[in-house]
């Protein structure tokens, strides 16, 4: 028993380290991790994530609707695991893993938020603070994170199908990939008039 107990871990250390070593302080994923993902169990996720110093929110009780997860195979998911880290200077992140009962991963959804504050800040004491944020150079870093996955995706995947939308200052925009290797569904969110950006990724092969 003893034996064994030492192989499973010993496995369980070098699959951590070979996907630790296949990342940086600027990502929470690589191509590599898009393809092999879902050979993941979600206890190795978690281990995973906790190795890169990710902070697990507790009690996440949303679903992940069709438009980014078709499920096609209608798969029964459980409530997901959830994972905050940042990505310095620009991006607080967040990795939401969907799992059957049996743990199988099936779809991780990326996102980026701005890691600077702005607008109404409250602090201490009920002080109130206006922080202005310098909107050409949240365009410039979410315009270029949308595209360096972009870039990512296409290497592994192919050209996407453009699938963008807007009304006013809102806006999508929207790639698309459908694929015998992986399916993977890129998106940048934003409002003009509020300076708000964000970047999304769904990635699922089942």
């Amino acid at each position: 028993m003893k034996s064994f107990l030492k192989i499973v871990l010993l496995q369980a250390l070098v699959f951590i380290l070979l996907l630790s070593s296949c990342l940086t302080h600027k990502k929470i994923y690589t191509t590599n991790m898009f393809l092999n993902t879902f050979d993941l169990k979600i206890a190795q996720v978690r281990a995973f994530e906790l190795s890169k110093n990710s902070k697990e929110k507790i009690g996440q009780t949303f679903t992940i609707g069709d438009g980014l997860y078709p499920n096609d195979k209608r798969f029964s998911l459980e409530h997901p695991m959830v994972f905050n880290n940042e990505e310095k200077p620009n991006f607080k992140t967040e990795s939401n893993y969907f799992y059957t009962k049996e743990g199988s991963v099936k779809a991780i959804l990326y996102q980026w938020d701005s890691l600077k504050p702005h607008g109404l800040i409250f602090g201490e004491n009920y002080k109130i603070s206006i922080v202005e944020v310098d909107t050409n150079e949240t365009y410039k870093v979410f315009q270029e994170k949308f595209e360096d996955l972009k870039t990512d995706l296409v290497a592994e995947l192919g050209e996407p199908e453009i699938d963008n939308s807007g009304d006013g200052d809102s806006f999508r925009k929207g790639l698309k990939w459908k694929t015998n290797k992986l399916n993977a569904y890129l998106m940048l969110f934003g409002n003009s008039s509020q300076s708000y950006r964000q970047v999304r990724l769904v990635i699922y092969k089942d």
